[in-house]
């Protein structure tokens, strides 16, 4: 894969080496080794705005982490800025080189070594470009609007299926409108301060939304996909699994009230005999003609039992909930520090062992682009408007009764053992974005 990654990375100076980690093939025996790849990003162009003399690098990094035997976090052990298929030999980075820098190299005037400090500056920037592309504008808000457009036309309003998604499709179109027009536009504020030419990252994102397969994003599946399930810490995998249960079960209960068998749901889907549920199938799965460009349906795979319904129901209403808040909400924390999730960077890749603190600070934003950055993410997360699980007076409905009574029960049991966790971890290793009460109901930010 043109990671050329080996033994040599376990440096005399390492903690991890020091703790007994020597091999990485008894890491991958183990299933300790991860690896967070990049190379998607090999083929975006970046801005070149030679007028005020700042380059915005594209890179295309491969970073490796390990859980090592003395601390149940991941961390990251080697890092490839480019691939060497696609940009020529590049070099592997590794923590503790001799004469790196440390936290009380710029106080006590001893200059010591940023490559390894400016190659994790270049991993944080290749996560906030895909992070913002696809992660976040493409497969919460435009794979959301997909289905909000095929249920608003497609179905009745008093269909169920119609009935229990529009509360979580509350101001989904006007944010992304909104993001249309002001962000994400030639010279809005995403142009502003992220490295992309804003059509290559508007062009990410839809490649992330044409490429939405149903059974790859159920959460289950997806961390399953991911081999995440073992990892000692990670709380989105915990609060998600317990999220998506509780959702999974509330869409069954809700549904159950409508369709009593397999047989109502094909029944349903039989438009010939005057089915409802057909043509929203239809329009989400198959190719669709706009302004003469063929859009290709989603793969959603089959549709012939409850079961699978249920599934596909439950996905929107976990993505533009829960998915959603998990990809929005942490960016007010992390996103905010510049140099930990840089928009862009401004200098080549260092060499090993020989970049000082100038060339590090010559690789971050101007501070234009950096209070850019810092606004923007702010602005995304200063509120949260509406609460999972809260729903109105039009769900007074004795049919559903049972069904939303039960889930805010859920939920409420759910928030309880998260605030125990939580309680019980040291406060940096605290999560909270995905407590119930923090989660919206809609993708409305």
């Amino acid at each position: 894969r043109g990671f050329p990654v080996t033994d040599d990375i376990f440096l005399e100076a390492s903690p991890f080496t020091l703790a007994g980690d020597t091999s990485l093939q008894e890491m991958v025996d183990e299933g300790r080794l991860y690896i967070e790849d990049y190379s998607m990003l090999s083929d975006i162009k970046g801005q070149d705005e030679t007028s005020k003399q700042e380059k915005r690098f594209i890179y295309s990094p491969i970073a490796l982490y390990a859980v090592t035997l003395d601390n149940p976090t991941l961390l990251p052990i080697a890092i490839q800025c480019n691939e060497n298929k696609n940009k020529g030999y590049q070099p592997i980075f590794v923590p503790h080189i001799p004469g790196a820098a440390t936290a009380n190299s710029d106080r006590t005037g001893i200059p010591g070594d940023y490559s390894w400090q400016i190659a994790k500056t270049i991993v944080g920037n290749a996560h906030n470009i895909d992070h913002e592309s696809a992660g976040h504008l493409g497969r919460a808000h435009l794979v959301t609007e997909v289905f909000i457009l095929a249920t608003n036309r497609q179905l009745p309003d008093n269909h169920p299926i119609n009935a229990i998604l529009q509360p979580h499709f509350e101001g989904t179109l006007h944010i992304n409108d909104f993001a249309r027009k002001t962000l994400i536009n030639t010279g809005g504020q995403v142009d502003q301060y992220l490295a992309p030419v804003i059509t290559e990252f508007v062009r990410k994102a839809a490649e992330s939304v044409l490429a939405t397969k149903l059974q790859d994003q159920l959460p289950l599946q997806n961390m399953q996909n991911r081999d995440v399930d073992d990892l000692p810490y990670y709380p989105y995998r915990d609060d998600a699994k317990a999220l998506w249960g509780a959702i999974r079960q509330y869409t069954e209960t809700f549904l159950d009230n409508y369709y009593d068998s397999d047989q109502d749901v094909l029944a349903d889907l039989d438009i010939a005999a005057g089915g409802e549920l057909g043509a929203w199938w239809q329009e989400l799965t198959t190719t669709q003609v706009f302004e003469n460009n063929n859009m290709p349906g989603f793969d959603l795979g089959t549709l012939t039992t409850r079961e699978e319904l249920y599934d596909l129901v439950a996905y929107i209403i976990f993505n533009s909930s829960v998915q959603h808040a998990a990809v929005n909400y942490p960016q007010g924390d992390y996103f905010t520090s510049v140099a930990l999730m840089p928009g862009t960077i401004a200098r080549p890749t260092p060499v090993p062992g020989d970049a000082n603190q100038d060339y590090y600070l010559e690789s971050l934003p101007t501070k234009t682009l950096a209070l850019a950055q810092t606004q923007l993410m702010k602005i995304l997360t200063f509120f949260r408007h509406t609460q999972l699980g809260k729903f109105d007076e039009s769900f007074d409905d004795d049919q559903v009764f049972t069904a939303t009574t039960n889930f805010t029960e859920d939920l409420l049991q759910i928030e309880a053992e998260i605030d125990a966790r939580n309680e019980a971890l040291p406060e940096a290793h605290r999560y909270t974005y995905l407590r119930p009460s923090n989660v919206p109901q809609s993708t409305n930010l």
